[in-house]
């Protein structure tokens, strides 16, 4: 288990979006971006973080919605500087489960 330097929860939009019930990709990936742009950590983060918010908004459809996901959890699996001795730091834990 990695040491998370942020936690980006998005866990009762994964589970509506999952679910299939409540919300579709379109929805989600709103919301999603929302998340990221409101997060704490957003305005110490690089541009790469608007970019993939952006890309949510913009997504056309479940298959471009999956890749934008893979890429906000690339984003957040990044390896940060981690002392000696200290476990793995990364980015973002972004919570799913």
């Amino acid at each position: 288990m990695a040491n998370w330097q942020h936690i980006l929860d998005l866990k009762d939009v994964w589970d509506q979006y999952e679910e299939g019930q409540a919300i579709d990709y379109l929805k989600a990936g709103q919301e999603i971006a929302a998340r990221i742009r409101s997060a704490d950590f957003f305005n110490d983060s690089e541009d790469a973080l608007e970019e993939i918010a952006s890309l949510f908004e913009e997504a056309v459809d479940t298959d471009d919605f999956d890749f934008i996901c893979e890429q906000l959890w690339n984003w957040g699996d990044r390896s940060q500087e981690t002392p000696i001795g200290h476990m793995q730091r990364r980015n973002c834990w972004i919570k799913t489960f």
